[in-house]
């Protein structure tokens, strides 16, 4: 199973690398590692960080290190995200994509099957940009509204290449219309509305088999989930 981490500096400062930051990438890489030892970890990276990160002699941690090569035009600092949907366009294959503060604690090789697997579902209620926003018209393909739950993508599961690629590919869509309307008068509600309402969306409308590491609902606004259940 290919497990990746996209790492890519949107600000351009070396503030960027804080010690919490990079703290976390590295229990990250180093959690995977002890807990699916078969796994092959591949980490993207612009630049600025490669430099850094050879600087830090922590490359080895991954198996294999890869520039990140991502030129679509796009408001970076809001949506920053951009650069993961990238790498899951070009999808050869079932892969986790895990962001650089995500921790594991188990295995989950038994879950890593045929449904797409992602952290927990979130309501969208406050937080998102509002369904009504005439600003969302200038997407060439509208983003529905037929539920109410976001996929939080933490951790994301994507067995089907080919569903990848076009969720990943519309994602990118998505951010250039929008920085092409907008520039750089956005907020980061689009990006969640973007990458995670839309795949959970995606996921609903198409009748492709999902579940998630927790059945627990999360409310950004009062910052606790809603429900408490058990994990899968």
């Amino acid at each position: 199973m290919q497990v990746k981490w996209v790492y890519e500096n949107v600000t351009g400062f070396d503030s960027f690398y804080s010690r919490f930051n990079l703290t976390l990438l590295i229990t990250s890489v180093c959690l995977w590692r002890k807990y699916h030892p078969d796994h092959k970890l591949i980490l993207y990276v612009d630049r600025l960080t490669f430099v850094k990160l050879s600087y830090l002699d922590i490359m080895h941690l991954w198996d294999e290190v890869k520039p990140l090569i991502y030129n679509e035009k796009i408001n970076r600092e809001k949506l920053w995200a951009g650069c993961k949907s990238k790498i899951v366009s070009q999808a050869d294959g079932p892969f986790v994509m895990v962001d650089h503060d995500f921790l594991i604690f188990t295995n989950i090789d038994k879950f890593l099957k045929d449904e797409v697997l992602y952290t927990y579902d979130e309501s969208t209620e406050e937080t998102y940009v509002d369904k009504n926003e005439t600003i969302l018209e200038v997407l060439s393909e509208p983003i529905k509204f037929s539920q109410d739950l976001a996929a939080n993508v933490s951790l994301l599961y994507l067995p089907d290449k080919n569903f990848a690629a076009e969720y990943g590919n519309r994602v990118l869509k998505n951010h250039i219309e929008l920085t092409q309307a907008l520039g750089r008068d956005m907020h980061s509600g689009f990006l969640t509305l973007s990458e995670q309402f839309m795949l959970k969306e995606m996921l609903v409308e198409k009748n492709i088999k999902h579940k998630t590491l927790s059945k627990n609902i999360f409310c950004n606004s009062k910052v606790k989930y809603l429900e408490q259940t058990n994990n899968i």
